[in-house]
This record gives C-alpha cells, sequence and structure tokens, in this order.
C-alpha cells in the first residue's frame, strides 16, 4: 500500500485524505496463519508538518479464528484507529525516534498496517457467548451434540470442582510423605 505524498511534501499543513479497499495476502506470526475473512477498508488522513509526516485513520476487515472453547474456524470482526510518525529514511542515523521510515516521495503503509494487525489480534477468539465448547473428557464439540459421558461433579465430586487444589490431593491417597 503506497501512498504518493509528493503534494504534501510541497504544501506543510495540508491533509489528505484516502479510503483505500484492499484485499490482503495471509501471513503467519509465531506459529500462528492470519487469514483475512474480506477485504480491508482502511481510512487515512495524511499530515506532513514539515519534519514528519502523521498518518491517522481506521481499519476495518475481519479474520478467520479458532474458537479458544470448541476449536472451530469463524469469521470474527477487526476494527481498530492507529496514530503513527513517518520519518524521512537518513543512512547511518538512529536516533531512536518511534516511527516508521519513508524514502522519496511515497509512503509505503504495509509494514505499519501489518504492525496494527498484530498489535490488535484477540489473544484468544469465542465464537459466541454462548459456546459450549468440548467435554473434557471425550473431546465431543458440546455445540452440535450432546455426549453421554458423566458430569465432572459425579466423577470428582462437587468439594473438588471449588477447591483449586483438589488435584494435589491426589499425591497424598497412597504415600503419606511427598
Amino acid at each position: 500500500m503506497k501512498l504518493n505524498v509528493a503534494t504534501l511534501l510541497k504544501v506543510p499543513g495540508m491533509v489528505a485524505n484516502e479510503h483505500i479497499v484492499k484485499e490482503l495476502d495471509s501471513f503467519e506470526f509465531n506459529g500462528r496463519a492470519i487469514d483475512f475473512g474480506s477485504p480491508a477498508e482502511i481510512d487515512v488522513a495524511i499530515s506532513y508538518d514539515g519534519d514528519c509526516f502523521t498518518v491517522t485513520g481506521a481499519f476495518k476487515s475481519s479474520i478467520v479464528s479458532r474458537c479458544s472453547r470448541c476449536d472451530v474456524s469463524f469469521i470474527e470482526p477487526l476494527e481498530f484507529s492507529f496514530n503513527e510518525k513517518y520519518i524521512r529514511f537518513v543512512a547511518d542515523e538512529d536516533d531512536g525516534l518511534d516511527a516508521y521510515e519513508y524514502n522519496g516521495d511515497v509512503l509505503d503503509l504495509s509494514q505499519m498496517i501489518n504492525d496494527n494487525i498484530l498489535l490488535n489480534l484477540p489473544i484468544s477468539s469465542v465464537c459466541s457467548d454462548k459456546c459450549l465448547g468440548r467435554c473434557p473428557q471425550c473431546g465431543q464439540n458440546l455445540n452440535t451434540l450432546q455426549c453421554t459421558c458423566a458430569p465432572i461433579s459425579e466423577v470428582h465430586g462437587e468439594d473438588d470442582l471449588n477447591n483449586p487444589f483438589a488435584g494435589l490431593m491426589e499425591l497424598f491417597k497412597d504415600d503419606k510423605e511427598v
């Protein structure tokens, strides 16, 4: 996503608005595949103050997610706003600014958009607030079919469900010294 900013370089203080609709390519980050369920709509406002560009805007799309309860794929909306700076690239100069670099009269928004997508990804996703998840004993998706396993309270007892240290009690059943 490259934007020509030649006019803005000549007229500091001017603001240019762009509406971009683009199919984004899937990518992978730390073993997680990021697949998009719809084209991205990006509204951008760009201004130049004589030193750097300020790029503000909003991103709207959807991603293919996996439910953390039932492990089923679903389409999840992804929306966020951003406010980033772009400074002119100068070789051999690292002043520690938290900004993207540009060369010439073109701003490449691709890396900035990808970075903001990663920052705004949900840590875990749930297909529905009413998702029942999977049976912890047999693995059956409880949203599609009720399994015949005994409820956990019958297997472990009601007191074990309320006690976070109930699993440690198993260590003391056979051997008194641990």
